[in-house]
């Protein structure tokens, strides 16, 4: 998941706003949204993705929260 979360923020567009949400048995926040203008922008991001996944998977949290997020 980490893998595929990095090569993500690598490939995004210039300019695209890009948040990040974890969830498991309840879901978090770990970056708002952000524009991508650099490569500091970028290695911020990955710097904040979860290094190992949780027992469960509540993605309808997941969800909300990522719409929460996108109202900022």
């Amino acid at each position: 998941m980490v893998t595929a979360a990095s090569i993500f923020i690598d490939q995004v567009s210039h300019n695209s706003e890009v948040g990040i949400v974890k969830f498991a048995t309840s879901a978090s926040t770990l970056s708002d949204l952000r524009v991508v203008d650099s490569e500091v922008d970028r290695d911020d991001l990955k710097r904040v993705l979860p290094v190992g996944t949780e027992g469960s998977t509540a993605i309808g949290k997941g969800i909300m929260e990522g719409v929460q997020v996108n109202k900022i």
